[in-house]
């Protein structure tokens, strides 16, 4: 793992200079170019005061990137919320109170060895996959590369809601509208962050498309944290008067990408993950295929299980937590 200090200040200049290894210093000219440029697992701290009034801007930039990590150096203390940028995922934050003293060998071990035991989006590289020459099409840089009637290969999500007669029997149709358009927004905002795209919507559920980038499985965190987080959104956002339940499967392959798909897009690996999550999954379970499971990140294998097989492809299941465990 490699730290910049993204910073034209002197005095924390020497003080990175000093400890060496694999820590830079980085001038504030250089920040974007580096963040386009950047491998996996490299963490740029951003000195508040050597962007001024545009540190805010640079930080939404290098968000784009999922490849790295950010922290902040604030010390003028001008950040009054920290909470906030922990939310939006910084992993240190070097405040006023010790200033510069903070920078140390065993501050970056620690920061370290945080993302390599508590955040599923940490990349260990010694355990990439290797992919078979001409398997996959891949779009370097996810959607901003994506064009319309080209092949590209994903991670297709499909999610649906359960005891959709018995809904359709419960609800007046304004009502029903009201409360499946609650659930849409939630598989909207959680999948956006994870770059899934909401792409078909038939009714109780629909298709959400993932860019396969060759190395990870953002597709699976997103429906990990819809499964963990349903009855937050159960409580909070829903607006069906009881608690929901839902199904997802995943499964990853080529699609003929369409900008407007009005859900007539014929494709095997289309069928294939209707298939799963129609006819092989159990309501609110979490399904994926092989294909998908063998790229997820390896915090969240062991909350998987062999499901047995399904049109010629061996199943993963969620464990899916109840009290205090996860359940077999």
């Amino acid at each position: 793992m490699e730290f910049y200090i993204v910073t034209n200040q002197p005095i924390i200049a020497d003080k990175i200079e000093k400890l060496k290894n694999n820590t830079h210093v980085l001038d504030p000219s250089d920040f974007r170019r580096k963040v386009k440029e950047s491998s996996r697992n490299e963490i740029f701290y951003l000195d508040i005061e050597a962007f001024k009034n545009d540190w805010e801007k640079e930080f939404k930039y290098a968000q784009k990137n999922d490849k790295v990590f950010l922290a902040l150096i604030d010390l003028q203390g001008k950040v009054k919320d920290i909470g906030t940028y922990i939310y939006k995922g910084i992993v240190d934050y070097i405040g006023k109170d010790n200033g510069v003293n903070d920078f140390s060998k065993r501050r970056f071990i620690d920061v370290e060895n945080y993302l390599e035991n508590y955040r599923c989006d940490y990349f260990l590289a010694d355990e990439e996959d290797e992919l078979e020459p001409g398997a996959y099409k891949i779009a370097e840089k996810g959607w901003a590369t994506i064009r319309s009637d080209e092949e590209y290969t994903f991670y297709i999500m499909y999610v649906e809601l359960d005891d959709k007669k018995e809904m359709e029997k419960s609800f007046a149709k304004s009502n029903l509208k009201l409360a499946i358009d609650s659930f849409k927004r939630f598989v909207e905002q959680n999948v956006a962050r994870f770059e899934g795209k909401l792409w078909i919507w038939q009714g109780f559920g629909g298709v959400v498309l993932f860019p396969f980038n060759g190395h990870d499985c953002p597709a699976a965190l997103s429906g990990f944290r819809m499964a963990i987080y349903k009855h937050l959104h159960d409580v909070e956002e829903s607006l069906f008067p009881h608690f929901i339940s839902y199904r997802m499967a995943i499964h990853l392959g080529n699609v003929l990408y369409q900008e407007e798909n009005t859900g007539n897009v014929i494709a095997d690996t289309i069928n294939s993950v209707f298939h799963l999550g129609s006819k092989y999954a159990e309501p609110g379970e979490f399904y994926m295929t092989d294909d998908t499971y063998r790229f997820i990140h390896p915090k969240i294998k062991p909350y998987f299980k062999a499901s047995g097989e399904f049109e010629g492809r061996n199943i993963w299941r969620m464990r899916r937590p109840i009290i205090g465990a996860f359940r077999s």
